[in-house]
């Protein structure tokens, strides 16, 4: 099931999704990993050496998996070379890609190639740390009237890319960085504030064996705090 629509299903409402939409993606992703380590696991215990023939394989493999996932994000372009036209652009706003993404992720961790230093490029490490911006503001830029009046898809699709880039990277400065910088502010306070009750506790206690008991009470009185 989650390999059929992680290959196949192509979803037309990119805005308004049921949750089991996406459900095939988390999946998919918890399959990669269990798969990974198991992988990893196996060629630990075998001593399995790759061997030029096993690379090979595996760079043809990727290789079908980046066109595959490419040809689908930009319309179809090799589906239509090989005859086997995917349905009209209005129908497949957001093809489903999850399977596609979670091999060529598994290959890249066993048998990293240059496909992984592209992902090391300083653009493409920069786009990840604004992601989450992307995800929650890319829905606004899409709807503004101007954008969405857009009748050509390039026109429409580099101003949306410079709008969300331009929007993500100022909240990510403004709202999302300093967030963080808060949050592991308050993260040393609190494992102080623990790390002083618990020397207290030990302090007015002789009893070694107690020491479970002193963690335990410093813990609920940072939580009565």
């Amino acid at each position: 099931w989650v390999i059929h629509e992680g290959l196949y299903t192509t979803r037309d409402n990119f805005y308004r999704q049921p949750l089991s939409k996406h459900l095939p993606t988390f999946v998919a992703g918890s399959m990669a990993a269990v798969i990974l380590l198991k992988l990893e696991a196996w060629i630990k215990a075998t001593g399995f050496k790759f061997r030029p023939l096993h690379i090979v394989a595996l760079r043809i493999v990727e290789a079908v998996l980046i066109a595959a996932y490419l040809s689908v994000v930009f319309r179809g372009l090799f589906f239509n070379w090989l005859g086997m036209p995917l349905p009209p652009a209005t129908k497949y706003f957001m093809p489903f890609t999850s399977v596609k993404l979670s091999l060529l992720i598994v290959i890249e961790m066993i048998q990293p190639s240059t496909v992984s230093q592209i992902f090391e490029w300083v653009v493409l490490r920069y786009m990840g740390k604004i992601s989450f911006s992307v995800y929650l503001l890319h829905v606004f830029v899409i709807f503004t009237p101007p954008i969405k009046q857009l009748t050509n898809y390039y026109d429409k699709t580099f101003a949306v890319f410079g709008l969300v880039i331009l929007l993500a990277t100022t909240s990510y400065y403004l709202v999302e960085y300093p967030s963080q910088l808060l949050a592991q502010r308050l993260s040393r306070v609190f494992n102080q504030l623990v790390s002083h009750e618990y020397e207290k506790c030990q302090s007015d206690t002789d009893d070694s064996d107690d020491s479970d008991t002193c963690t335990t009470k410093s813990s609920v009185s940072l939580l009565v705090r």
